[in-house]
């Protein structure tokens, strides 16, 4: 049996789909795992900051991916 997977992950900060490898990188980024200059792109593209950013990830239906 197969089991179909999701590689695709809706995304409150862009407001669109985005790959299940960018939501981790993100969020690993934002608790402190690793830091690899995902949040400053984050930054970048929506104009949002850390604080802002953490709280949208926290409230994100797809935690714990």
């Amino acid at each position: 049996m197969t089991t179909k997977t999701r590689l695709k992950w809706y995304c409150p900060l862009y407001d669109k789909d985005i790959a299940e490898g960018k939501c981790l990188d993100i969020n690993y980024e934002r608790i402190g795992y690793m830091a690899d200059g995902c949040l400053d792109d984050v930054t970048r593209i929506t104009g949002k900051r850390e604080p802002e950013i953490s709280k949208i990830c926290e409230a994100c239906p797809n935690l714990p991916v």
